[in-house]
């Protein structure tokens, strides 16, 4: 697999740690992982904060799954994406 994207997965994830391994596992060497949370500032409507996955707990988890981490963007008040390489 070239690259993977996902929007607010990790409030649905059970054992997110063992899925991102799945994905690294099946990515390419130089391939790329996006994923869009919410900010954890923004409580207009989404999962409650508790719920939410602080942007460095959401780096620290993909970089232990062996990803590397090439940029973070605030996309709005809203959402945050993380891009990843292999």
């Amino acid at each position: 697999m070239d690259g993977a994207m996902s929007a607010f997965p990790f409030q649905f994830f059970k054992k997110s740690e063992q899925i991102l391994k799945d994905v690294n596992r099946c990515m390419k060497k130089g391939g790329w992982l996006s994923v869009i949370e919410w900010q954890p500032e923004f409580l207009e409507y989404g999962p409650v904060r508790k719920n939410r996955v602080q942007p460095a707990a959401l780096r620290e988890k993909i970089e232990k799954a062996g990803f590397k981490f090439y940029i973070r963007h605030d996309l709005s008040d809203m959402a945050y994406m993380m891009i990843f390489s292999k």
